[in-house]
Parts: structure tokens; sequence; C-alpha cells
């Protein structure tokens, strides 16, 4: 869905070191200046590229593999967009399914060193990276009444200890384990910005195996505050005498710590349910739900022509914003109506994580909330 600008018709913004409101319709040099927010430059946490692209193995190139290939990208797409594991529990999802041609535009072969056991016969696999439509994607979210999620994701820094044969070792952003590029296929396919620590001199003096091992997390909250990560994922896993792997988990979102406990046969499953848990607990929070209003928002600070196109095409670019419509205009703070998506707590929290806007309060007005907020560019 486009989204439009609006500005009323008896607004002008006339700059002269500040905004001033005056009772004419919009000057010529404004609508120069929203030419510019046409084209959205996206503001973000972490942006995540490629969220509607699927990378699925097969062994040819024929129809019949092209088409389950399909499938199983459509649904790790729809996951990744929503945030929800069991997304074909809806009817309207498995429908889709079984028509996936009609919501991918684009798909290519690669070469891989990978291999299939085909019976008896070892043969070499291949990529098929399929590019599904974005739009429509979104639209069968919302059919189906599921979240969308956008690509403004949090940053997760993972603090993980691997117990081997030789010994205890917390992986590192130079780590190239079959844990580490486990570990990251497993982000990607829920559409996780996954971050290593560098594990420097600085990290070694403040941090140790035994500190993460342990999960003692006051120590692992401290260590990470460098990184600026949204959230923390910390672990231990070691393999069982039986072969089987074994996991302790604990994650950070605001300041609150969560544990549990996994084990699994295979190690792709055991960091594949920590990615799960903790993308589903994040979904939950930033993924936009399909209910619609209109959010006040009152932002102070906005001093000059550069900052007005700038905050526009902000609050433009928020996954949860339909459409931008300005209100009222004093002095250098501008009143704006936003037609949004999903809770108001959640566009907050969106904001929040974007850190471009402070809020300074929120209050009713004009049967709605009007959320303060002062800009910080």
């Amino acid at each position: 869905m486009s989204k439009k600008f609006i500005c009323n018709p008896w607004i002008v913004i006339w700059w002269n070191g500040s905004f001033m409101s005056k009772k004419v319709i919009c000057s010529p040099w404004i609508l120069l200046a929203l030419a510019g927010w046409i084209c959205p430059e996206p503001v973000a946490a972490v942006q995540v590229d490629d969220l509607y692209v699927a990378e699925v193995m097969v062994t040819s190139q024929d129809d019949r593999e092209l088409a389950l290939a399909a499938r199983q990208g459509l649904r790790t797409v729809l996951t990744r967009i929503s945030g929800v594991t069991d997304v074909d529990q809806e009817e309207a999802v498995r429908l889709a399914l079984q028509n996936p041609q009609e919501y991918y535009f684009q798909w290519g072969y690669d070469t891989t060193d990978k291999t299939f056991q085909a019976g008896q016969e070892i043969v070499p696999a291949q990529i098929v990276r399929i590019h599904f439509e974005p739009s429509s994607v979104a639209k069968l979210l919302r059919t189906a009444g599921y979240p969308v999620w956008g690509n403004n994701r949090p940053s997760v820094l993972i603090w993980l200890v691997v117990q081997t044969d030789s010994g205890r070792m917390i992986l590192n952003e130079a780590d190239s384990s079959d844990v580490a590029q486990t570990l990251v296929a497993e982000a990607k396919r829920r559409g996780l910005p996954l971050m290593f620590p560098l594990l420097d001199l600085e990290d070694k003096s403040n941090i140790s195996v035994t500190v993460v091992w342990g999960q003692f997390h006051n120590q692992i909250e401290a260590a990470s505050s460098r990184y600026r990560a949204d959230s923390i994922l910390s672990g231990r896993i070691y393999q069982g005498q039986d072969g089987e792997w074994l996991g302790r988990w604990s994650w950070q979102i605001d300041d609150q710590w969560i544990s549990f406990d996994s084990l699994q046969i295979h190690l792709s499953d055991l960091l594949g349910e920590a990615i799960d848990r903790l993308a589903d607990k994040l979904a939950a929070r930033y993924g936009i739900a399909s209910s619609r209003g209109s959010v006040w928002l009152r932002v102070e600070a906005v001093e000059d022509l550069d900052d007005y196109v700038q905050l526009s095409r902000y609050l433009g670019d928020l996954t949860s914003v339909l459409d931008v419509f300005v209100e009222e205009v004093s002095g250098s703070e501008i009143l704006y109506r936003l037609s949004t998506e999903g809770r108001v707590q959640q566009l907050v929290e969106l904001i929040e994580l974007d850190q471009k806007l402070f809020l300074l309060a929120s209050g009713d007005g004009r049967d709605s909330k009007i959320l303060h907020f002062r800009w910080l560019q």
C-alpha cells in the first residue's frame, strides 16, 4: 500500500528562521520539499535486507522441484514477516501454499558445496533463490489476521559458550565453526540481525567463559553495554553421552531476563529452537497487528525545513504508519495525525527503537491519544 502525505490546505510552513502558521494554501516550495519525501530513505535500528527472499536447496531445476521449493520458501517468508511460527494454521495461508507461484516474481539457481542422499546415490545440491512480492505477502498475512513485521528489526547480541572435547569457548565474530554458521543461518531464517562479540581485550576484561556458562546476568549485561544491542541472547551448549545436544539459554528484553532449557537430537534444531523462541517474543512486541486507527503526534524542536522534511519522511517510513497528515503548525511544533495499523504502544516502541524522537508525554485529545515528542535530529 502506498502512503500519502497530506498538508492541511489552511497551513503553510514559511521559513524565516522558524516555522510560522499562515492561513493560506500550501506554497509551491513545500510541494518541492515533499517531492523528496516520495522516495523515502528507511531509518531503522537495524535494517534487514532480503526479508522477502527465500533460499531453498534442490537437486534439480525441474518444475516439480521448483514448486516444492516455492511452497517451502513461501512458508519461510510468511513466518519471517509475521513472526508466527505455525503460520499455516489459518485457512488463507494453507490455500496460498497450494499456489505459491502467485506470490513470487523472480527466481534463480546457484551452485553450492552441499550434497543430497538420493537412495544409494550422493547428488550435488543447488540453491534456488526465490523473490516474493512484498505487497502480496503482506496482504495475505492481513487477510489471515496475522501481524506484519517490517525491516526495522531489533539487534540481538549473542554470548554463547560451546563445550567440546577441547574445552569451553565463547563464540566471537571471527568464528567460522559449524555452530556459528548454523546460528547465522537460523537468525537469517527468522530475519533477526545477529551480532557476535569481538572478544577483544576489552571484552576479556569484562567477561569470561565462567560468567557466560554460569549465566551471571548482571555481568553479561554490563559487558554488553558497549554494543548497544536491543536484546541479548546468552547460552551454553554441549553434547551429551548419547549424542544429543543440550542447552541452557537466557535472553534479555527491556531489562528482563527469561531462561529456559532445551534438548534436541540435532545441533541445528537446538540452535533453531533458541532463535525461534526469541524471534517469537520480539515479533509479538514489534509486529504490527491488522487493526487500524489514528494517532496524534505533537513534535517539538522542528527548527527548519530540513528538520521538517526528515521528520515527515521518517514518520512515513514507519512500518505501522499508512498515511501522514499535517494538522497544525505552531512555531517549532507540528501536530501530525497518523493513520496506523496495530496498537499505539507498538508505534511508540518502534519509535523508541530508532531513537529519532524522544517521548515527553502522552495525554487525551480529539478523541484519541496525543503523543508529545521532541525531534532529536
